[in-house]
């Protein structure tokens, strides 16, 4: 199925905030019995697009748009203007796992939300680990944000120094097989990672005011489908 892209000649006013909660793991606690913290979903979000003072090309846009989606409703892809949140309050888990004829050597890691398309969020926090000799170092990240499915690792022997040794793409964990690699790209400065997120209509209907010959006042809501 072809998903239309949202894209009206005047862009609209909206208040978004960004939620910081993400789906996260189950996690076993340790009070004299086990007890599994079960997962966190943060709620769906919902959007009130409006256009103060929209011209006629505007307005034509939003109602043939709709009109052409089936039912009316969606969905449609619309990209927000704000940026998808950085990792900066995530750590990597670190761990070894045996393989290769490394010597002993300690790991700093960090990692960043990626598409090869929309761009990279900035860093986590940094991990380390002392990886014991004839050891590989074994990455694992929280679960991914919604509607990104690719990261980047960073890592280095010395802290500060991360540098790009893997792309991947929706698994969250990674094993070392080589040493690691010197000279590659460092983990970007600036979050430009700005996905299109799949949206569909209320039910309610469009408000369209006219107020002068060619300026409309236009809104409607949204809401956030998850896939």
């Amino acid at each position: 199925m072809s998903v239309p892209v949202f894209s009206p000649p005047m862009n609209p006013a909206f208040p978004f905030q960004e939620i910081p909660e993400i789906l996260t793991d189950t996690v076993r606690m340790h009070k004299g019995y086990d007890q599994v913290r079960p997962l966190l979903i943060r709620p769906i979000r919902t959007v009130t697009l409006s256009w103060e003072g929209a011209n006629k090309a505007t307005k034509d846009y939003i109602f043939s748009f709709f009109q052409g989606l089936a039912g009316s409703t969606g969905p449609f892809y619309w990209t927000p203007a704000d940026k998808v949140p950085s990792p900066n309050g995530m750590t990597p888990t670190l761990s070894e796992v045996s393989g290769g004829s490394l010597g002993s050597r300690t790991y700093y890691v960090v990692f960043t939300w990626y598409d090869s398309v929309y761009g990279e969020t900035v860093q986590s926090q940094t991990a380390s680990l002392a990886i014991s000799a004839n050891y590989y170092m074994k990455v694992e990240i929280p679960p991914f944000p919604n509607f990104v499915s690719s990261w980047r690792l960073y890592a280095h022997e010395s802290e500060g120094s991360e540098c790009l040794q893997a792309t991947i793409n929706s698994s969250r964990s990674w094993t070392q097989s080589s040493a690691l690699a010197t000279g590659t790209a460092t983990p970007p400065s600036t979050n430009s990672l700005n996905l299109a997120i799949k949206w569909i209509l209320f039910p309610s209907a469009i408000n369209c005011q006219k107020f002068t010959a060619n300026r409309y006042k236009i809104s409607f809501s949204i809401k956030e489908q998850i896939i």
